[in-house]
């Protein structure tokens, strides 16, 4: 049963991700870092957390965070010059250096 992503470190071809899997909890540290063609994203309601870097140095515009997310680690969302719009369903007090 999967727990954490683990990573697609600089995959330059991933463009869309659809987390599908229930039991994941985390979005590893690094998962997505420079997929630099990544363009969307959807976080499913069972993951509680997004480790650092996560999705450092990739190119989507806009993320959803869902609810039941309790902590984003540092760098998560950094260096994407494109990223211009993150919604917190419930938690803005999430915000942290997650996004620099």
């Amino acid at each position: 049963m999967l727990k954490t992503l683990k990573s697609q470190y600089g995959d330059k071809q991933l463009n869309h991700v659809l987390i599908g899997n229930p039991s994941l909890t985390v979005i590893g540290g690094n998962s997505f870092e420079d997929c630099t063609a990544l363009k969307s994203i959807y976080i499913p309601e069972t993951v509680q957390g997004i480790g650092g870097n996560a999705f450092n140095g990739c190119t989507f515009n806009s993320i959803t965070i869902p609810a039941n997310v309790k902590k984003i680690a540092d760098y998560a969302f950094a260096n994407n010059p494109n990223l211009v719009e993150v919604i917190f369903e419930v938690n803005p007090e999430l915000v942290s250096s997650s996004i620099k």
